[in-house]
Protein backbone atom coordinates (compact mmCIF):
# COMPACT_ATOMS: atom_id res chain seq x y z
CA UNK A 1 0.00 0.00 0.00
CA UNK A 2 1.30 3.30 -0.91
CA UNK A 3 -0.45 6.38 0.13
CA UNK A 4 -0.89 9.33 -2.91
CA UNK A 5 -0.91 13.11 -1.93
CA UNK A 6 -3.50 15.76 -2.96
CA UNK A 7 -4.88 19.31 -2.46
CA UNK A 8 -8.38 18.70 -0.53
CA UNK A 9 -9.19 22.50 -2.81
CA UNK A 10 -7.34 22.93 -6.09
CA UNK A 11 -8.80 25.46 -6.96
CA UNK A 12 -8.55 27.97 -3.95
CA UNK A 13 -4.96 30.03 -3.58
CA UNK A 14 -4.22 28.05 -0.74
CA UNK A 15 -5.34 24.17 0.23
CA UNK A 16 -4.76 21.63 2.73
CA UNK A 17 -2.76 18.81 1.50
CA UNK A 18 -4.74 14.93 1.60
CA UNK A 19 -3.29 11.88 2.50
CA UNK A 20 -5.05 9.20 0.10
CA UNK A 21 -4.42 5.11 1.38
CA UNK A 22 -6.32 2.32 -0.16
CA UNK A 23 -5.96 -1.18 0.94
CA UNK A 24 -8.65 -4.00 1.29
CA UNK A 25 -10.67 -2.38 -1.32
CA UNK A 26 -11.39 0.42 1.01
CA UNK A 27 -10.10 4.41 0.31
CA UNK A 28 -9.75 6.60 3.15
CA UNK A 29 -8.09 9.69 3.66
CA UNK A 30 -5.35 10.55 6.51
CA UNK A 31 -5.54 14.76 7.79
CA UNK A 32 -1.45 15.32 7.85
CA UNK A 33 -1.80 18.76 8.78
CA UNK A 34 -0.33 20.47 6.01
CA UNK A 35 -1.35 23.73 4.05
CA UNK A 36 0.29 25.14 0.41
CA UNK A 37 -0.34 27.11 -1.91
CA UNK A 38 -1.71 25.78 -4.82
CA UNK A 39 0.36 27.11 -7.49
CA UNK A 40 3.36 25.83 -5.25
CA UNK A 41 2.16 22.24 -5.74
CA UNK A 42 3.54 20.06 -8.41
CA UNK A 43 0.57 17.31 -9.51
CA UNK A 44 2.36 14.71 -11.29
CA UNK A 45 5.19 14.68 -8.72
CA UNK A 46 2.60 14.86 -5.65
CA UNK A 47 5.17 17.11 -4.14
CA UNK A 48 5.89 20.64 -3.68
CA UNK A 49 8.00 22.03 -6.23
CA UNK A 50 11.68 22.51 -4.57
CA UNK A 51 12.23 25.91 -5.65
CA UNK A 52 9.68 27.59 -3.24
CA UNK A 53 10.38 28.30 0.44
CA UNK A 54 10.78 25.61 2.96
CA UNK A 55 9.72 23.19 0.09
CA UNK A 56 12.46 20.85 0.63
CA UNK A 57 11.64 20.67 4.56
CA UNK A 58 7.69 19.99 3.52
CA UNK A 59 8.74 17.28 1.20
CA UNK A 60 10.98 15.59 3.66
CA UNK A 61 7.55 15.45 6.00
CA UNK A 62 5.23 14.66 3.25
CA UNK A 63 8.03 11.37 2.88
CA UNK A 64 8.20 11.02 6.41
CA UNK A 65 4.09 10.74 6.30
CA UNK A 66 4.26 8.31 3.69
CA UNK A 67 6.91 6.34 5.19
CA UNK A 68 5.02 6.05 8.49
CA UNK A 69 1.88 4.86 7.39
CA UNK A 70 3.13 2.23 5.09
CA UNK A 71 4.78 0.71 8.11
CA UNK A 72 1.72 0.80 10.06
CA UNK A 73 0.05 -0.80 7.52
CA UNK A 74 2.53 -3.78 7.38
CA UNK A 75 3.09 -4.27 11.03
CA UNK A 76 -0.59 -5.06 11.11
CA UNK A 77 -0.62 -6.99 7.97
CA UNK A 78 2.48 -9.28 9.19
CA UNK A 79 0.28 -9.71 12.68
CA UNK A 80 -2.30 -11.04 10.15
CA UNK A 81 -4.90 -8.56 10.81
CA UNK A 82 -6.28 -5.47 9.19
CA UNK A 83 -6.91 -2.64 10.92
CA UNK A 84 -9.48 -0.15 10.21
CA UNK A 85 -9.54 2.95 8.79
CA UNK A 86 -10.30 4.76 12.18
CA UNK A 87 -7.56 2.90 13.71
CA UNK A 88 -4.65 3.45 11.53
CA UNK A 89 -5.40 7.13 11.68
CA UNK A 90 -4.78 6.73 15.28
CA UNK A 91 -1.81 4.97 15.22
CA UNK A 92 -0.72 7.54 12.19
CA UNK A 93 -1.56 10.53 15.15
CA UNK A 94 0.73 8.48 17.60
CA UNK A 95 3.86 7.94 15.63
CA UNK A 96 3.84 10.99 13.84
CA UNK A 97 2.60 13.56 15.53
CA UNK A 98 3.76 12.46 19.38
CA UNK A 99 0.28 12.42 20.43
CA UNK A 100 -0.30 10.82 23.88
CA UNK A 101 -1.74 7.17 23.93
CA UNK A 102 -5.12 8.17 25.88
CA UNK A 103 -8.60 9.23 25.58
CA UNK A 104 -9.46 10.50 22.03
CA UNK A 105 -11.10 14.29 21.83
CA UNK A 106 -14.66 12.85 21.91
CA UNK A 107 -14.04 10.59 24.71
CA UNK A 108 -12.01 13.53 27.10
CA UNK A 109 -15.29 15.87 25.78
CA UNK A 110 -17.52 13.45 27.23
CA UNK A 111 -15.75 13.14 30.41
CA UNK A 112 -14.94 16.50 30.90
CA UNK A 113 -18.79 17.35 30.87
CA UNK A 114 -19.24 14.27 33.51
CA UNK A 115 -16.99 15.95 35.81
CA UNK A 116 -18.01 19.36 35.11
CA UNK A 117 -21.71 18.84 35.30
CA UNK A 118 -21.87 19.87 39.23
CA UNK A 119 -20.42 22.71 39.28
CA UNK A 120 -22.33 23.88 35.79
CA UNK A 121 -26.08 25.75 35.70
CA UNK A 122 -28.02 23.91 33.41
CA UNK A 123 -27.65 26.14 30.20
CA UNK A 124 -24.09 25.70 30.91
CA UNK A 125 -24.61 22.23 30.24
CA UNK A 126 -26.77 22.12 27.66
CA UNK A 127 -24.43 24.60 25.76
CA UNK A 128 -21.50 21.60 25.81
CA UNK A 129 -23.72 18.75 25.74
CA UNK A 130 -25.25 19.74 22.37
CA UNK A 131 -22.00 20.94 20.60
CA UNK A 132 -20.63 17.44 21.56
CA UNK A 133 -23.58 16.03 19.89
CA UNK A 134 -23.28 18.10 17.14
CA UNK A 135 -19.69 17.17 16.65
CA UNK A 136 -20.24 13.73 16.45
CA UNK A 137 -22.71 13.81 14.34
CA UNK A 138 -20.59 15.76 11.61
CA UNK A 139 -17.84 13.42 12.51
CA UNK A 140 -20.14 10.47 11.38
CA UNK A 141 -19.99 11.95 8.29
CA UNK A 142 -17.13 14.43 7.76
CA UNK A 143 -14.32 12.33 5.13
CA UNK A 144 -11.86 12.15 8.16
CA UNK A 145 -11.41 11.25 12.08
CA UNK A 146 -12.51 14.22 14.41
CA UNK A 147 -9.70 14.11 16.95
CA UNK A 148 -7.29 16.31 18.52
CA UNK A 149 -4.18 16.20 15.53
CA UNK A 150 -7.57 16.72 13.18
CA UNK A 151 -9.03 19.99 14.76
CA UNK A 152 -7.20 22.36 12.14
CA UNK A 153 -7.97 24.73 10.12
CA UNK A 154 -9.67 22.58 7.51
CA UNK A 155 -11.41 21.05 9.91
CA UNK A 156 -12.78 24.23 11.02
CA UNK A 157 -14.31 25.67 7.53
CA UNK A 158 -15.58 22.21 7.08
CA UNK A 159 -17.86 22.47 10.50
CA UNK A 160 -18.53 26.04 9.38
CA UNK A 161 -20.09 24.66 6.06
CA UNK A 162 -21.72 21.74 7.85
CA UNK A 163 -23.32 23.98 10.58
CA UNK A 164 -24.31 27.20 8.43
CA UNK A 165 -25.13 24.90 4.58
CA UNK A 166 -26.53 21.43 6.01
CA UNK A 167 -28.08 22.53 8.95
CA UNK A 168 -28.82 25.72 7.78
CA UNK A 169 -27.69 27.65 11.14
CA UNK A 170 -26.64 30.59 11.44
CA UNK A 171 -23.34 32.24 12.12
CA UNK A 172 -23.83 32.82 16.17
CA UNK A 173 -24.69 29.19 16.81
CA UNK A 174 -21.54 28.52 14.84
CA UNK A 175 -19.69 30.99 17.11
CA UNK A 176 -21.12 29.34 19.86
CA UNK A 177 -20.25 25.76 18.75
CA UNK A 178 -16.32 27.31 18.55
CA UNK A 179 -16.55 28.27 21.64
CA UNK A 180 -17.08 25.68 23.64
CA UNK A 181 -14.90 23.72 21.48
CA UNK A 182 -11.37 25.59 22.37
CA UNK A 183 -12.24 25.52 25.79
CA UNK A 184 -12.15 21.86 25.99
CA UNK A 185 -9.20 21.91 24.05
CA UNK A 186 -7.43 24.51 26.14
CA UNK A 187 -8.47 21.81 29.18
CA UNK A 188 -6.96 18.57 27.15
CA UNK A 189 -3.94 21.02 26.40
CA UNK A 190 -3.18 21.46 29.81
CA UNK A 191 -3.49 17.46 30.96
CA UNK A 192 -0.94 17.30 27.83
CA UNK A 193 -3.73 15.28 25.89
CA UNK A 194 -3.53 17.92 23.05
CA UNK A 195 -0.58 19.25 20.97
CA UNK A 196 -2.32 20.48 18.20
CA UNK A 197 -2.57 24.16 19.21
CA UNK A 198 -4.65 25.45 15.50
CA UNK A 199 -7.73 26.06 17.24
CA UNK A 200 -5.35 29.25 19.28
CA UNK A 201 -4.83 30.72 15.59
CA UNK A 202 -6.83 34.19 14.55
CA UNK A 203 -8.18 32.40 11.80
CA UNK A 204 -9.76 30.12 14.44
CA UNK A 205 -12.37 32.81 15.12
CA UNK A 206 -15.30 32.62 17.40
CA UNK A 207 -18.35 34.75 15.46
CA UNK A 208 -20.57 36.89 18.11
CA UNK A 209 -22.93 39.35 15.60
CA UNK A 210 -25.51 41.06 17.22
CA UNK A 211 -28.68 39.04 16.68
CA UNK A 212 -31.97 40.22 15.81
CA UNK A 213 -34.62 40.18 19.06
CA UNK A 214 -37.96 41.97 19.74
CA UNK A 215 -39.53 43.63 22.30
CA UNK A 216 -42.86 44.28 23.33
CA UNK A 217 -44.09 48.22 24.01
CA UNK A 218 -45.83 48.68 27.29
CA UNK A 219 -48.53 48.96 25.50
CA UNK A 220 -48.60 45.87 24.01
CA UNK A 221 -47.87 44.33 27.16
CA UNK A 222 -50.77 46.16 28.24
CA UNK A 223 -52.67 44.45 25.58
CA UNK A 224 -51.65 41.13 26.68
CA UNK A 225 -52.59 41.72 30.01
CA UNK A 226 -56.06 42.71 28.99
CA UNK A 227 -56.78 39.66 27.13
CA UNK A 228 -60.17 37.90 28.66
CA UNK A 229 -58.57 34.46 28.97
CA UNK A 230 -60.55 30.87 30.20
CA UNK A 231 -57.96 28.53 29.66
CA UNK A 232 -55.69 28.52 32.84
CA UNK A 233 -52.40 27.17 30.80
CA UNK A 234 -53.28 30.84 28.63
CA UNK A 235 -53.45 32.77 31.54
CA UNK A 236 -50.74 31.12 33.69
CA UNK A 237 -48.14 31.84 30.62
CA UNK A 238 -49.71 35.05 30.01
CA UNK A 239 -49.52 36.23 33.64
CA UNK A 240 -45.66 34.99 34.07
CA UNK A 241 -44.88 36.67 30.82
CA UNK A 242 -46.48 39.84 32.34
CA UNK A 243 -44.12 39.45 35.35
CA UNK A 244 -41.61 39.19 33.88
CA UNK A 245 -41.67 42.37 32.09
CA UNK A 246 -42.42 44.11 35.09
CA UNK A 247 -39.40 42.70 36.78
CA UNK A 248 -36.78 41.34 34.35
CA UNK A 249 -36.62 37.90 36.31
CA UNK A 250 -35.36 35.26 33.50
CA UNK A 251 -37.71 31.85 33.08
CA UNK A 252 -35.56 30.00 34.86
CA UNK A 253 -36.04 32.13 38.13
CA UNK A 254 -40.33 31.78 37.81
CA UNK A 255 -40.20 29.00 40.62
CA UNK A 256 -38.57 32.05 42.94
CA UNK A 257 -41.88 33.79 42.40
CA UNK A 258 -43.06 32.96 46.04
CA UNK A 259 -44.53 34.53 49.38
CA UNK A 260 -41.76 33.72 50.99
CA UNK A 261 -39.48 35.26 49.02
CA UNK A 262 -41.01 38.72 49.29
CA UNK A 263 -40.02 40.75 51.79
CA UNK A 264 -41.05 44.27 52.67
CA UNK A 265 -38.44 47.04 52.55
CA UNK A 266 -39.41 50.27 53.97
CA UNK A 267 -42.96 51.04 52.41
CA UNK A 268 -42.35 48.71 49.52
CA UNK A 269 -42.51 44.54 48.72
CA UNK A 270 -39.39 43.29 47.15
CA UNK A 271 -38.60 40.34 45.75
CA UNK A 272 -35.16 38.28 47.04
CA UNK A 273 -33.91 35.36 46.16
CA UNK A 274 -30.47 33.74 44.27
CA UNK A 275 -30.42 34.23 40.37
CA UNK A 276 -29.99 29.84 39.10
CA UNK A 277 -27.82 31.53 36.17
CA UNK A 278 -25.34 33.28 38.24
CA UNK A 279 -25.64 32.10 41.36
CA UNK A 280 -25.63 36.09 42.65
CA UNK A 281 -28.66 37.12 45.46
CA UNK A 282 -31.41 39.83 44.05
CA UNK A 283 -33.59 42.66 45.16
CA UNK A 284 -36.16 43.47 42.95
CA UNK A 285 -39.19 45.99 44.08
CA UNK A 286 -41.94 44.60 43.23
CA UNK A 287 -44.93 46.93 41.38
CA UNK A 288 -48.25 46.78 42.75
CA UNK A 289 -49.74 45.24 39.45
CA UNK A 290 -47.19 41.99 40.31
CA UNK A 291 -48.94 41.77 43.68
CA UNK A 292 -51.82 41.69 42.41
CA UNK A 293 -51.61 39.13 39.74
CA UNK A 294 -49.63 36.83 42.22
CA UNK A 295 -52.76 37.31 44.86
CA UNK A 296 -54.72 36.60 42.30
CA UNK A 297 -53.10 32.92 42.29
CA UNK A 298 -52.58 32.67 45.90
CA UNK A 299 -49.16 32.89 44.77
CA UNK A 300 -48.93 29.45 42.76
CA UNK A 301 -48.67 30.34 39.58
CA UNK A 302 -48.69 26.97 37.63
CA UNK A 303 -45.47 26.49 35.51
CA UNK A 304 -45.18 25.03 31.90
CA UNK A 305 -41.89 24.12 29.57
CA UNK A 306 -40.65 27.06 27.97
CA UNK A 307 -40.77 25.33 24.47
CA UNK A 308 -44.70 24.85 25.80
CA UNK A 309 -45.03 28.29 27.26
CA UNK A 310 -43.28 30.02 23.68
CA UNK A 311 -45.86 28.15 21.78
CA UNK A 312 -48.57 29.18 23.85
CA UNK A 313 -47.51 32.92 23.31
CA UNK A 314 -47.26 33.27 20.20
CA UNK A 315 -50.53 32.65 19.98
CA UNK A 316 -51.59 34.86 22.86
CA UNK A 317 -49.42 37.60 21.08
CA UNK A 318 -51.82 37.02 17.33
CA UNK A 319 -55.15 37.38 20.08
CA UNK A 320 -54.11 40.42 21.49
CA UNK A 321 -53.08 41.71 17.74
CA UNK A 322 -49.46 41.89 18.08
CA UNK A 323 -49.00 41.96 14.53
CA UNK A 324 -46.38 44.53 13.48
CA UNK A 325 -44.74 43.47 10.40
CA UNK A 326 -40.82 42.77 11.59
CA UNK A 327 -38.03 42.43 9.13
CA UNK A 328 -34.73 40.65 10.09
CA UNK A 329 -31.22 40.29 8.72
CA UNK A 330 -30.28 36.52 8.98
CA UNK A 331 -26.86 35.83 8.66
CA UNK A 332 -25.50 32.66 7.32
CA UNK A 333 -21.98 32.83 5.94
CA UNK A 334 -21.18 35.35 3.91
CA UNK A 335 -25.04 36.11 3.15
CA UNK A 336 -27.45 37.89 4.54
CA UNK A 337 -31.15 36.89 3.76
CA UNK A 338 -34.07 39.11 4.95
CA UNK A 339 -37.00 37.57 6.27
CA UNK A 340 -40.70 38.92 7.45
CA UNK A 341 -42.53 38.17 10.56
CA UNK A 342 -45.24 38.56 11.87
CA UNK A 343 -44.75 40.20 14.97
CA UNK A 344 -46.43 37.58 17.59
CA UNK A 345 -44.49 34.25 15.51
CA UNK A 346 -41.64 35.94 17.42
CA UNK A 347 -42.39 36.11 20.73
CA UNK A 348 -40.97 33.98 23.43
CA UNK A 349 -40.23 33.64 27.27
CA UNK A 350 -37.26 35.60 26.99
CA UNK A 351 -39.10 38.72 25.33
CA UNK A 352 -40.17 39.51 28.60
CA UNK A 353 -36.97 39.99 29.92
CA UNK A 354 -35.67 42.12 26.89
CA UNK A 355 -38.81 44.20 27.09
CA UNK A 356 -38.27 45.20 30.93
CA UNK A 357 -34.96 45.96 29.80
CA UNK A 358 -35.61 47.96 27.07
CA UNK A 359 -38.88 49.70 27.49
CA UNK A 360 -37.20 50.81 31.06
CA UNK A 361 -33.84 52.68 29.05
CA UNK A 362 -36.37 54.20 26.86
CA UNK A 363 -38.39 55.37 29.51
CA UNK A 364 -35.46 57.93 30.12
CA UNK A 365 -36.33 57.82 33.85
CA UNK A 366 -33.85 55.09 35.52
CA UNK A 367 -30.04 55.46 34.91
CA UNK A 368 -28.54 52.66 32.83
CA UNK A 369 -26.33 51.65 35.78
CA UNK A 370 -29.50 51.24 37.65
CA UNK A 371 -31.09 49.00 35.14
CA UNK A 372 -27.65 46.91 34.38
CA UNK A 373 -27.62 45.66 38.88
CA UNK A 374 -31.16 44.56 38.18
CA UNK A 375 -30.51 42.76 34.78
CA UNK A 376 -26.96 41.62 35.68
CA UNK A 377 -25.20 42.64 32.73
CA UNK A 378 -21.53 44.17 33.45
CA UNK A 379 -20.35 46.16 31.09
CA UNK A 380 -22.26 48.33 28.88
CA UNK A 381 -21.75 47.34 25.78
CA UNK A 382 -23.07 44.06 26.53
CA UNK A 383 -26.54 45.76 28.14
CA UNK A 384 -26.61 47.94 24.68
CA UNK A 385 -26.56 44.80 22.63
CA UNK A 386 -29.29 43.36 25.05
CA UNK A 387 -31.55 46.45 24.44
CA UNK A 388 -33.39 46.76 20.96
CA UNK A 389 -33.90 50.36 20.63
CA UNK A 390 -32.22 53.70 21.40
CA UNK A 391 -33.54 56.38 23.23
CA UNK A 392 -34.69 59.67 20.84
CA UNK A 393 -32.26 62.32 20.95
CA UNK A 394 -33.62 65.84 23.23
CA UNK A 395 -33.20 68.23 20.39
CA UNK A 396 -33.66 71.03 22.71
CA UNK A 397 -30.25 69.55 24.77
CA UNK A 398 -28.81 69.72 21.56
CA UNK A 399 -29.51 73.17 20.83
CA UNK A 400 -28.80 74.49 24.15
CA UNK A 401 -25.47 73.03 23.70
CA UNK A 402 -24.31 73.70 20.08
CA UNK A 403 -26.23 76.43 19.13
Amino acid sequence: MRPKFYLKRPYNNKSAIEMICRFNSKRFKVGIGLTVITENWSKNKQRLKERVSKGIEMNAYLDKCEQTIIEIFYEFKKSGSLPSPKFIRKEFGHQLKGIPRGDSFLEFFQKHISQQEPNWQRSTYTDYRRTLITLKEFDSQWDNDLNFHTIDLVFYEDFKSYLLKQRNQNLNTFGKRIKVLKTVLNRATEYGLNKNFSYKTNSFKVYNRDADHIYLSTHEVKKLKGLNLKSKSFRAVRDLFVIGCITGIRFSDFNKLIKSNIQLMGKHQVLRFRVMKTFQHITIPLHSKVIEILESWDYDIPLYSNSYSNTLLKKLGEMAQIDEEVLFIKNTGNKKVEERFKKYELICTHTARRSFATNLYLSGKVQMHEIMKLTGHKKERSFMRYVKATRDIDMNIIESVLL
